[in-house]
């Protein structure tokens, strides 16, 4: 697997990586991991939502990173 944007099954979580949700009510949407809350969980980010804590085994990592400041603004 070489192209953008492409589930990798061992892509290394970073802070600014892009994500899809893979469970729960936000399936299948993108999100950003803005930090890392601990071992199991990241603060995610979208433009439609508030941020919060996600589980690391609900995301599926992306090969994409996004150049945003460590804790976005809204508008």
């Amino acid at each position: 697997m070489s192209g953008h944007g492409e589930l990798r099954p061992h892509a290394f979580l970073a802070i600014k990586r892009v994500a899809m949700v893979n469970y729960g009510p936000s399936y299948e949407n993108l999100v950003v991991i803005i930090d890392v809350v601990d071992q199991n969980r990241a603060l995610v980010d979208t433009p439609n939502m508030v941020p919060g804590a996600m589980n690391f085994k609900r995301l599926s990592l992306i090969d994409l990173v996004v150049e945003i400041p460590r804790m976005p603004k809204k508008k």
